[in-house]
């Protein structure tokens, strides 16, 4: 074997090893989705205002009332903790698939794993980050309906006061 084949193999699996460690694809698939969130967070807060409206009105009405009340920067109101929300729940998803995979997956090969068990540890990995990340939801809410700034951890200090750590699961369910 000539020593540019057995580098050029070296660099192979130390790329496939990089590809396969944890910390790199929970940072990787935390990079990709903060950049989504940070990115659609505007549709986001113009539908959260939309489903809390008394007044009928159309999602791009809702966003223009922000932006002439509100200015420019509400549309991005409660980006910290949706991007933690978002960050933490990709990369939890990540890393607990596999191992959910392979404990249902059981002397099964994960090659020829049926569809469904896929999908069963998918949603399981999908179900278990969601419901860990739920407070950052609850305080992403309450920062995007309010009509003025507020502090986050003042807000998320105020769920605690007000309601415990209920309050920190609430609406867990349907994010589930």
């Amino acid at each position: 074997m000539a020593p540019a084949d057995a580098i050029g193999r070296a660099k192979s699996r130390e790329r496939a090893l990089a590809q396969n460690d944890p910390a790199t694809r929970f940072l990787a698939s935390a990079a990709a989705a903060g950049l989504a969130e940070s990115l659609t967070l505007p549709i986001d807060i113009t539908k959260v205002r939309l489903q809390t409206s008394t007044v009928a009105n159309t999602q791009l009405g809702v966003g223009r009332q922000i932006v002439a009340n509100e200015g420019v920067a509400a549309l991005w109101k409660g980006l910290a903790p949706a991007l933690a929300r978002q960050c933490s729940y990709t990369g939890l998803s990540l890393l607990l698939y596999e191992p959910l995979r392979d404990r249902i997956a059981g002397d099964v090969p994960a090659s020829e794993l049926p569809f469904w068990k896929r999908v069963l540890a998918g949603g399981a990995a999908g179900g278990l980050s969601i419901f860990a990340v739920n407070p950052t939801d609850v305080v992403k809410a309450r920062l995007q309906n309010s009509r003025t700034p507020l502090p986050l951890g003042g807000t998320l200090a105020q769920v605690w006061r007000n309601a415990g750590v209920r309050g920190l699961w609430a609406g867990w369910s349907p994010n589930v």
